[in-house]
């Protein structure tokens, strides 16, 4: 029993010496009730891999793991590159889905008979990109 207490009086410790920061970047100070409120209802999903999850454990998280975007995430200093990496990465899957989902309904629009100035005007794009979809999809007849 020594060993696991030495080992968690550890834990802490190191957890509360390490820089942390926001997913702003934004350097954030723990005190030991936030470290003792991570562990609160033994939510062990509060610990992530390069970071702590800092939600109420009363609260129910709907970031469905995309933690990095979430403004409750906390990331120790030491993680800044590999993490701001992650976080451009996964800006980038959400804009091509977007993007993807934007085309779609264009494509939708054409099949209705839609002229381009209204699809455009619909989903806030300019004419030319919906001229350019049109074209792709008349070629492949998507």
């Amino acid at each position: 029993m020594h060993y696991v207490a030495a080992h968690e009086e550890h834990a802490e410790q190191a957890f509360l010496a390490a820089a942390k920061l926001q997913a702003d970047g934004t350097h954030i100070i723990f005190s030991r009730d936030d470290h003792d409120s991570l562990h609160l209802f033994n939510r062990a999903d509060r610990f992530l891999l390069h970071g702590w999850c800092v939600l109420s454990p009363l609260q129910a998280c709907d970031k469905g793991n995309v933690c990095l975007t979430c403004s409750v995430f906390v990331a120790a200093a030491s993680h800044q590159s590999a993490l701001q990496g992650q976080l451009a990465e996964t800006e980038a899957l959400i804009n091509r889905s977007t993007r993807e989902r934007i085309r779609m309904e264009a494509s939708e629009q054409f099949a209705a008979g839609a002229a381009n100035a209204e699809v455009a005007k619909d989903l806030r794009v300019s004419v030319r990109s919906v001229q350019r979809w049109r074209r792709a999809w008349q070629d492949v007849g998507a």
